[in-house]
């Protein structure tokens, strides 16, 4: 799976754009009663995001709907999917979403 997330995201431009940050952050703004801490940064080398998220202890069905939710306010309206890897620690997500003009974004999101 992880050869054909970059190969897609090969295809597309994902390059930085502040306004995926701006809307990343307000998200955060408002699910603060579920989020203790947050980092967001990009990786300019791979045109990544990456957004690390300390829960306020919520549960792993809880995680996923928080996961969602930032699905439903970034995404762009042609195609979007995510992959997603459970550790002992971690709930981590690999997120696409691109218009039809092949602009989009690329997030790693990891949730402790």
């Amino acid at each position: 799976m992880k050869d054909f997330f970059k190969k897609i995201a090969d295809e597309i431009n994902h390059e930085y754009e502040p306004g995926i940050g701006a809307e990343i952050r307000s998200f955060i703004e408002y699910q603060e009663k579920d989020i203790k801490d947050s980092d967001l940064s990009f990786d300019r080398e791979n045109e990544v995001f990456i957004l690390k998220i300390t829960t306020n202890e919520l549960e792993k069905e809880d995680i996923k709907q928080l996961f969602m939710k930032l699905v439903f306010f970034l995404e762009f309206p042609h195609v979007t999917f995510y992959t997603t890897n459970q550790t002992d620690k971690s709930l981590q997500y690999q997120l696409i979403s691109y218009s039809k003009k092949n602009i989009g974004f690329v997030l790693e999101v990891e949730f402790f």
